[in-house]
């Protein structure tokens, strides 16, 4: 049994062991972190900047310590370990050797290299900042897949490429002349015989598997020169990473970091900076979705893009570039037993020992080693991302992927990328060209406002509710969408139509938004209103939309133009217009109704015995929703509002004008109020309690009968008025 003098011990023997096993993780991640360092630096700087492969080793190492210790800090993952990016490094290993070539002086070359990795450090690091700060993280996603799927195949092909270029000096289609020699065939084998070596240990579930295949690849080929006696020859051949003596530290902020650079290099250099900037954003996000994907732990995206970006701006202080999340490292540190962010942290400090004092041991890392590191992960990319393009993508999709990592081979990443933003320009057209914009094309004759009318103005919609037309749009209008939607409503603006309209109502509640070319298709339907004598009317514009056509002189009730909350107020407006307009309408009493309804001024008499009249002023309340049903109401003039109150918003449900009955459901069924009833304004009403109705049962129940008739067949108008608008919706 332990004792409580034991716990103390405990705790130091638990500490001990947890430092154990993060020391051991951090050994093994540091042995990959920093040959993908040497790897990524060899890839840039390889060709003719292969002789100042030592500033790029020096780059990559402060990369990898650098972010190394601030995405362990401040990632969302205890075990994250970050460092130079494969994807960002083809970006610029595209661009290297077009600046070598123009500068014939390669120290200058290599100086020049280095200080545009830097400003994309600063750069990539503020945006990353950003997006997280603003929690932007999640607007990445609405990249179209192609797009994405097509650049990180064709990083995949690049790193390939230069793959090649780092075991010997090969560059695919046309520079194969290094591998004709029989020191560059050898060389390529190797190169390629460990590649293949692994991507086929890539998936391997021991964290020992990639760092033992890599030290093992080294020692075999020292030694097989060793024995041969032939080492001092095969470094001087190309075969090894050359020696380098105290690392080329710089920093973005140091004066001495201007000397003799172009600026009209720098410049030139612009797009390929903005290019790694976004695939920088895409592939850190992808890092983290693939750690939480195989951890089962929740990614923190924004601040994942935080980490990153403050990593970002500390290594261009320091002499680095963009430093991400990376998924396999952290992936490696988990599975090798990292429990906190000391793992992380002691990753970065191996990796500044390495650049302080390991030149002599880097100096033995063979290219082979190195290329054919590259090598396996761009094939690896390649790969996955065509494999997956081509399972999920329709075929003129993959067509995009396909041409991305062609222009990107033959070309550059920038003429890719405008080829992806055109594509997807015309995609986005071409779709939503094809989508609906119009939900539903409806008029009064379907859908009618929440005011309950009395007969006679119920009548006169029924025979001309087709005068108001409704088209309720949908999506997001684009000048393509727009048109279509000027189409269709031109018939309705057409004098000599059967379906002119004197009202059209533009409904934009499932509009998502509108781009600024749509509203010029709206203001030409508002002039041709006018000229046609045609009220167009817009309800239901949100924020967005409605900033969008006020900016276009459009929805503006400035200039008078007829501009509502929600559909059902500007059909009351356009009732409310149509019925003004149509000669011969008037309002029945209450006592002129009954008596049509109940066949003679007598029954209507003998009913309205029963009831009494009460005057009541505006905003008086006649009942609340969960009160009994004792009363019903008949409206003879003014204006009663039925609403639910929810929380602080209050929705209109029905609006009852003369001529309509309130709460006989609630009667009848002896049901608490479903609804709160206020008076909108001053209103004379006749009403029946329940006793008297019980009393009209008892000594008139042939009027009783006549009087429940008359209100199922008002009950029944409704439901068949309700069907009617459900189904002109479903067709």
């Amino acid at each position: 049994m332990i004792g409580r003098d034991d716990r103390p011990a405990l705790i130091i023997f638990a500490s001990v062991k947890r430092f154990a096993r993060d020391g051991l993780a951090a050994v093994i991640s540091a042995i990959v972190a920093i040959t993908y360092s040497l790897s990524y630096g060899a890839l840039i700087f390889s060709g003719p900047l292969r002789a100042e492969l030592s500033q790029g080793i020096t780059l990559m190492l402060v990369t990898a310590a650098v972010a190394g210790i601030a995405v362990a800090l401040m990632s969302s993952f205890r075990f994250a370990i970050g460092g130079p990016d494969s994807n960002v490094t083809a970006v610029f290993a595209a661009i290297a050797p077009m600046i070598g070539a123009s500068i014939p002086d390669p120290a200058l070359a290599a100086h020049q290299i280095v200080l545009i990795l830097m400003f994309s450090g600063l750069a990539g690091g503020a945006v990353l900042v950003a997006l997280g700060q603003f929690r932007l993280g999640r607007w990445v996603r609405f990249i179209p897949y192609p797009v994405v799927a097509g650049f990180l195949a064709a990083t995949g092909w690049l790193l390939l490429n230069g793959s090649l270029r780092v075991i010997a000096d090969v560059s695919l289609p046309i520079h194969l002349e290094p591998a004709l020699t029989a020191g560059g065939a050898v060389r390529l084998a190797v190169g390629l015989i460990l590649a293949a070596l692994l991507f086929a240990t890539r998936r391997a579930k021991s964290p020992l598997v990639l760092p033992a295949t890599l030290i093992g690849g080294c020692a075999l080929i020292d030694a097989v020169f060793t024995v041969s006696g032939s080492f001092a020859q095969a470094h001087a051949s190309g075969w090894f990473v050359p020696a380098f003596g105290a690392p080329h530290l710089t920093s973005i902020a140091a004066p001495p970091s201007y000397a003799g650079i172009s600026w009209n290099v720098i410049r030139e250099s612009l797009p390929a900076i903005a290019t790694a900037v976004t695939v920088a954003v895409i592939a850190l996000l992808f890092s983290a979705a693939g750690v939480e994907a195989q951890t089962g732990i929740d990614a923190n995206f924004d601040r994942e893009l935080r980490a990153s970006g403050v990593a970002s701006i500390a290594c261009a202080f320091c002499g680095g570039f963009i430093g991400l999340l990376s998924s396999n490292r952290t992936l490696l540190n988990e599975r090798a037993g990292a429990q906190t962010r000391m793992a992380g942290v002691l990753v970065g400090v191996l990796s500044a020992a390495a650049l302080a004092g390991g030149s002599p041991i880097i100096s033995l890392v063979p290219r082979p080693v190195l290329g054919g590191l590259l090598f396996a992960i761009g094939y690896g990319l390649l790969q996955d991302w065509l494999i997956i393009a081509w399972r999920r993508l329709p075929r003129i999709e993959f067509a995009l992927v396909i041409a991305i990592v062609v222009v990107t081979g033959l070309s550059s990443f920038i003429n890719a990328l405008i080829l992806s933003l055109l594509f997807s320009c015309v995609s986005f057209a071409i779709r939503y060209g094809r989508f609906r914009a119009i939900r539903h094309a409806l008029s009064a004759k379907h859908k009618r406002s929440r005011v309950e009318r009395g007969s006679a103005e119920y009548d006169a919609l029924e025979a001309h509710g087709g005068q108001i037309k409704m088209l309720l749009l949908q999506g997001y209008i684009f000048f393509g969408t727009a048109t279509s939607v000027l189409d269709q409503a031109r018939a309705f603006l057409d004098p000599l139509s059967p379906e002119y309209a004197r009202s059209l109502i533009l409904d934009f509640s499932a509009v998502s938004g509108i781009d600024s070319s749509a509203s010029n298709s709206f203001a030409k339907l508002v002039a041709l209103g006018k000229q046609t004598r045609t009220q167009v009317v817009f309800c239901s514009l949100g924020d967005a939309v409605s900033d969008v056509l006020v900016r276009g002189g459009v929805a503006d009730p400035a200039n008078r133009q007829r501009v509502f909350p929600d559909l059902d107020h500007a059909l009351e407006w356009c009732e409310e217009d149509l019925l003004a307009s149509i000669a011969g309408i008037e309002r029945e009493s209450v006592p002129a109704w009954l008596a049509r309804e109940l066949d003679g001024s007598d029954h209507s008499r003998a009913l309205l015995a029963y009831f009494e009249t009460v005057h009541v002023a505006a905003e008086t309340v006649l009942f609340r929703r969960g009160d009994p049903s004792d009363f019903l109401y008949i409206v003879e003039d003014g204006r009663l509002r039925v609403s639910i109150a929810d929380g602080r918003r209050v929705h209109r449900l029905r609006e009852m004008i003369a001529g309509s009955f309130v709460g006989e459901m609630g009667l009848f069924t002896n049901e608490p109020r479903s609804a709160d009833v206020i008076a909108e304004t001053d209103a004379v009403l006749y009403r029946l309690a329940r006793a008297a109705l019980e009393r009209m049962y008892e000594d008139d129940p042939a009027l009783a009968k006549a009087f429940g008739s008359l209100l199922f067949r008002l009950q029944a108008q409704r439901l068949r008025f309700a069907s009617a608008e459900i189904a002109a919706l479903e067709a």
